[in-house]
């Protein structure tokens, strides 16, 4: 961190893309003390899991972090226990809450397509992000890697629809589906994914909380705009499964 800050001023943010960044309390708490006493100065993002208290996710933030992308996954117990998430549906919402009070902003991850998924829980998952209401979310149909306990139980039961990795990106460099469940298809995941991202996007009292970060923190809202050039298309047109 001191190197990228020496070397490549003006910098604008370091990301962190590492899934088990927050893993350890102990070790993030060291980390951020460190920030501090150097006094590095530098906005910072990362990974994180929905398990860490007011006071971590606060000295975080004096340390510099911005944001974190959190996995919550489903909104559903029974899924996120199949999942060995080791995460509730209520430590979810404490999470959020301290989150927000520590000035944080989050990116939620959520997913369809587990064992066991059904119309039922994929709305739950939906309704959940809907109550999180982080400042950004995901919707993604489950991706299942060669080495994974997912992706032999998949492949063992005939769910798998290709064993070549080109499949698993459509020609725009986007993730494709290539799972299909006994009760819903790839492309059924596929679109219940778009159709999630309207209904989170373009709810109204999303669009209002927006235009108010535009205006109390202009360097969020013209990061937002910037990427809203680029998702717009996907947000309104959905996408594309070739």
């Amino acid at each position: 961190m001191e190197y990228v800050v020496r070397d490549f001023s003006p910098l604008g943010e370091i990301m962190f893309e590492d899934d088990t960044f927050t893993a350890s309390r102990e070790r993030t708490i060291l980390f951020c003390e460190e920030i501090l006493r150097r006094g590095l100065g530098v906005k910072w993002s990362c990974n994180a899991r929905a398990d860490l208290d007011e006071k971590t996710l606060s000295l975080m933030r004096r340390a510099g972090c911005r944001s974190l992308l959190v996995g919550f996954e489903s909104g559903s117990q029974v899924l996120l226990d199949r999942m060995k998430k080791g995460t509730s549906l209520a430590s979810y919402k404490q999470f959020m809450a301290d989150s927000k009070k520590a000035g944080l902003l989050v990116n939620g991850a959520f997913l369809v397509g587990m064992p066991g998924e059904t119309q039922e829980t994929m709305e739950k998952t939906l309704a959940m992000a809907k109550s999180l209401n982080p400042d950004v979310a995901q919707f993604f149909p489950v991706m299942v890697y060669p080495g994974t306990g997912l992706y032999d139980l998949y492949r063992e039961s005939g769910y798998i629809s290709s064993s070549n990795f080109r499949d698993y990106i459509t020609e725009d460099g986007l993730h494709r589906c290539i799972v299909n469940l006994p009760n819903i298809s790839a492309a059924g995941m596929v679109e219940f994914c778009d159709h999630c991202r309207r209904e989170f996007y373009l709810r109204p009292n999303y669009v209002g909380y927006k235009l108010a970060q535009l205006l109390s923190d202009p360097a969020e809202g013209i990061r937002t705009l910037k990427a809203f050039r680029k998702f717009a298309r996907h947000l309104l047109f959905g996408t594309r499964m070739r």
